[in-house]
């Protein structure tokens, strides 16, 4: 990341044959790659906290394609993207705030009852929120 540049993050639907997931990339400055966690639903739909496993950095490139994977089956389609602002890193408990269109305000990833990590809101949602 260029220094002035906003941090961005991204979330991305991942489609191959009957399965599907999706993506939360987040550009970290000390970081090559898209901080990125495999969700297993659709966090824009979500009314308590998705599931969230952590899996390896993506290319950059992600911040902006849509489209057929070349090193995977299936393709990507963005459901979201914006401005992130990290505002808690201390792995794997990570506090965000997130200016998309559909993810807005703040969220956080944060190990739940069982060791399992999921992607939640950090504050109730109210009334005016886009989704």
């Amino acid at each position: 990341m260029s220094a002035g540049a906003r941090a961005m993050f991204v979330l991305l639907e991942h489609r191959s044959g009957a399965d599907v997931h999706w993506d939360f990339l987040v550009q970290v400055s000390d970081r090559q790659g898209l901080a990125t966690w495999r969700l297993a639903d659709d966090p824009t739909q979500m009314s308590a906290g998705v599931s969230a496993e952590r899996i390896a950095d993506h290319h950059p490139a992600f911040l902006d394609y849509e489209g057929p994977l070349r090193r995977a089956p299936g393709d990507v389609r963005r459901l979201d993207r914006g401005p992130v602002r990290i505002t808690r890193w201390a792995d794997p408990q990570i506090q965000l705030e997130l200016d998309g269109t559909r993810l807005r305000g703040m969220f956080e990833i944060a190990l739940c009852a069982g060791g399992q990590l999921e992607l939640r809101r950090a504050t109730p949602q109210t009334a005016d929120s886009s989704y």
